[in-house]
């Protein structure tokens, strides 16, 4: 029970480094309890919307593979999982929180 009440302060951040794309997510979870976060391609899609408008009434489908890790570190924290089945297909992070703190997750 103690375990629920340790509340973890997660700090998504995801940054984009193609034309310095940033955004910062801030989510809390308690210990213990199961965090799901879906990463969109549509949010990433429409910050390259003015180079698509060159090419007027054509929808552009391009695949995105997204890669996450913890800020300044080559992988994510041991408790959080990430997923893309494809291409063409979001993403998303999961996992449950084993010790109250903060991470930075880069995407």
């Amino acid at each position: 029970m103690a375990g629920f009440r340790s509340w973890l302060f997660l700090s998504a951040v995801i940054a984009a480094s193609l034309c310095g794309i940033s955004a910062e997510i801030k989510v809390t979870i308690p210990v213990g309890r199961l965090f799901t976060y879906e990463v969109m391609r549509e949010k990433f899609q429409n910050d390259f919307e003015p180079l698509s408008k060159l090419y007027t009434g054509l929808l552009h489908n391009v695949p995105m593979i997204f890669k996450c890790n913890k800020q300044g570190f080559p992988d994510l924290p041991e408790w959080l999982r990430f997923i893309q089945r494809h291409p063409f297909d979001n993403g998303f992070l999961y996992g449950t929180p084993t010790s109250p703190g903060k991470t930075f997750i880069e995407v």
